[in-house]
């Protein structure tokens, strides 16, 4: 028997399979409500060769089921019979008349795929008109082509990636028939497209695909039947891409970051040809923590040398490993101290040096400090749950260390963060210092309470975060702008207070409470001020007709333990302390005068036994508005300023104006009060010699007056005139005189005296 018969025979075993399986679906899908059918229907096997080509052969001469998928063309042998549904919910509806060209994408919708349809093959003999006849018909099982294909490596897994060089396998899933011709398509990086195969489904299912010569990066393979289906029947379908990430043929290791912070988890990713063995080292393995997490270097087997390193040794800092079918192998690790790591990653060779260079690969892991930080108020008061809130980017837990003694100990990271309650009872004023350790396991739930610093110095334990808090003791202080008041006018009490976030205010009048309701005009006034950062400032208005004399303001605030006096009353809630103690307000201190209100009010606050409830008191004095010019005014020269001073029990900004009734030509000036004092300055130039009244007046008609003098003008000194400077005349130097030089007389010549003879 030849080749090509064999692949023939084969296809046919192929079809014969895929029409039983069909068969024992549509028996499945039969409804109950049709009796007509006495035995199920016949199986038919077309040959593959009906099935061949631009349509496929329905012998209508052969009673059974027929697969149809929609979108391909059928030939039928017999024309012009009607095509009924077979499934309850269609029985009985048409979709045409068969022919040699029948269009099943036109004929069929896409949900009619969900139903069995069956051909009337002899006219006239339906069961009950419309009902299928099993002795003469032919079923139409009919679907929705499917076309899927999954790459593979050579072992039937399915990948996302290899090396380049690794053959690859495509498995594909499809319901066409097994003589159906496809393309293999493949797209490279580059955009660029070539068909791999041309042939039947039955060659392209596990069909080994060479990536010799592909280039490093992502490709894309899929399949589509034939010209446009010409050798499907029509059928003119496509896969979706399936994609593989080719790598080269070498190892690298990268991580998901270099540079974490101690503690933190990272994910490194190996990247090898697949079942690549290989080995791994580090350095300062003392300080990596390998976790069982992704593939687990803790738990691998001794491999054959030159991989044989085993399992994880913290020890030496070595694994091996094996790469899985897409060439990856991941791990997780941490580290306990911040410094600079080395891993190293080889195959082919016992030691990273002897490897070759695309063999071996290495990275360098800055590990730095943890990222935390202490959330805590800048001040707290004594006596009170503190909460601490510590966020940490790596970590499992925390010890946290509060002026030398351990706190907590391994308090748990929830999504890396952890929360504690400092109880400051007992503690004394002053600042504590705040540290934290993450994932120390040098202190221990044993030293808690204890002083630590000299395990902190003996394992050289650096915290990863400090802060510092100030402790405090409820306090309050009170000062007033001004001590002397005007009825109708504001009088401001301010300060500071600590551990609260109100101040009770009372002001009591100087003849106590007179009347059944309270008011500063009635003689007691109970109120409260809101403190922010630590200070509060309060103005209460003094009415009009308010008795004049010496008011008491009192500023008051809870202890410790944020009660009046061992009462339920809060701060800004002094009235409430009060009735806790059986006094009716304002029934019971009706009548009471300043000193046995304030013994009252200490009674149910800073006097009562065991009470640390604290207070500050002043006393101002509130009379009818006036203002007054500081006497006398010195004499002023015309030209001079002239300063008038004024005191007033005025508020701050209330305007006086001073003027001159009988000397228009002394300018007015208007100042506004500042803590009880005004003054202006006056240009006095051009005001005539003499003594003139002074007004000082304010906008309600307050006044007050007084004389001043103005004298004569200072006599004008007339600038003198400064003659020049004449410039000296010089006379020339005459040049002196030469005497000649005496030309000197020469000397006679001594005669020269001749040789004898």
């Amino acid at each position: 028997m030849d080749t090509k018969e064999k692949s023939k025979r084969g296809k046919a075993i192929i079809g014969i399979a895929m029409a039983a399986i069909m068969v024992a679906s549509l028996m499945a899908m039969v409804p109950t409500s049709i009796g007509t059918i006495k035995t199920p229907p016949v199986i038919t096997t077309p040959p593959d060769t009906a099935n061949e080509g631009t349509k496929a052969f329905i012998n209508l001469s052969c009673p059974g089921t027929y697969k149809v998928l929609r979108g391909e063309t059928l030939n039928f042998s017999i024309a012009g019979r009607t095509i009924y549904g077979y499934s309850e919910d269609v029985y009985g509806k048409t979709r045409g008349s068969t022919s040699d060209d029948y269009d099943t994408a036109a004929e069929f919708s896409e949900a009619d795929t969900e139903y069995t349809w069956f051909v009337d093959v002899i006219d006239g003999d339906l069961v009950d008109d419309k009902g299928y006849n099993s002795t003469n018909d032919v079923i139409l099982s009919l679907e929705i082509p499917r076309l899927d294909i999954e790459i593979q490596d050579t072992k039937g897994k399915s990948i996302e990636s290899t090396t380049v060089k690794t053959d690859i396998m495509l498995d594909i899933s499809t319901n066409l028939f097994p003589c159906d011709e496809v393309k293999v398509k493949h797209r490279d990086p580059d955009g660029h497209v070539e068909t791999l195969f041309t042939g039947d489904l039955t060659d392209a299912d596990e069909k080994t695909i060479s990536t010799d010569g592909w280039k490093v990066g992502t490709h894309e393979i899929w399949v589509l039947t034939r010209d446009d289906g010409d050798y499907a029947r029509g059928l003119d379908i496509s896969s979706d891409e399936d994609t593989i990430k080719m790598y080269k043929e070498e190892i690298d290791i990268e991580a998901e970051t270099t540079a974490p912070p101690k503690e933190k988890d990272v994910l490194f990713t190996v990247r090898a040809p697949p079942y690549q063995e290989f080995n791994f080292e580090t350095t300062h393995p003392e300080d990596v923590t390998m976790t069982t997490k992704e593939k687990n270097p803790t738990d691998e087997p001794t491999l054959a040398a030159p991989h044989d390193y085993g399992a994880w040794n913290k020890t030496t800092g070595k694994f091996t490993g094996k790469t899985n079918e897409d060439g990856v192998y991941k791990f997780v690790a941490s580290f306990t101290e911040d410094r600079t790591y080395t891993f190293r990653v080889w195959y082919d060779a016992a030691k990273y040096t002897d490897a070759n260079t695309s063999k071996k690969e290495d990275i360098d892991i800055d590990v730095g400090k943890i990222g935390v930080t202490i959330d805590v108020p800048r001040t707290a008061m004594i006596g009170e749950d503190l909460t601490i809130t510590v966020t940490a980017a790596a970590g499992d837990d925390v010890d946290i260390v509060i002026d030398d003694i351990l706190e907590f100990d391994d308090e748990t990271l929830v999504d890396g963060v952890a929360e504690v309650d400092w109880d400051t009872d007992g503690k004394t004023v002053g600042s504590y210092p705040i540290e934290v350790f993450v994932n120390c396991d040098k202190l221990t739930a044993a030293m808690v309470g204890k002083d630590v610093e000299d395990e902190i110095d003996d394992f050289d334990l650096d915290a990863d975060e400090t802060a510092t808090i100030r402790l405090i003791e409820p306090g309050v202080t009170a000062e007033q702008p001004r001590d002397n008041v005007a009825d109708g006018d504001d009088y401001v009490i301010k300060g500071t207070a600590t551990g609260v976030d109100e101040v009770d205010i009372i002001i009591i009048g100087p003849k106590g409470l007179r009347e059944e309701e309270l008011g500063v005009k009635e003689g007691l006034e109970i109120t409260s001020s809101t403190v922010s950062n630590n200070e509060y400032e309060e103005e209460i208005k003094i009415p009009d007709d308010s008795d004049p004399g010496e008011y008491v303001a009192l500023v008051l605030i809870p202890g410790r333990d944020g009660k009046y006096a061992g009462s339920a009353a809060t701060d800004g809630e002094i009235e409430d302390a009060f009735t806790f103690y059986k006094y009716k307000v304002p029934d019971d201190l009706k009548g009471k005068n300043q000193a046995q209100l304030i013994d009252i009010i200490g009674d149910v606050s800073f006097d009562r036994t065991g009470s640390d409830d604290k207070y500050a008191m002043m006393t101002f004095r509130v009379a009818s508005p006036y203002i007054e010019i500081e006497k006398p005014i010195a004499t002023v020269a015309a030209g001079e300023p002239l300063v008038i001073e004024m005191t007033t029990n005025r508020e701050d900004d209330v305007a006086i104006t001073v003027t001159s009734p009988d000397c228009p030509e002394l300018p007015g000036a208007t100042a506004r009060v500042k803590d009880g004092k005004a003054n202006v300055t006056i240009d006095t130039t051009g005001v005539p010699e003499g003594t003139w009244t002074i007004h000082a007046e304010d906008d309600d008609g307050n006044i007050d007056e007084t004389t001043v003098t103005i004298g004569a003008a200072a006599p004008v000194t007339p600038t003198p005139v400064v003659s020049p400077t004449p410039t000296p005349v010089v006379s020339p130097t005459p040049p002196p005189e030469v005497t000649p030089t005496p030309t000197p007389t020469p000397a006679p010549a001594t005669p020269t005296p001749k040789p004898p003879g």
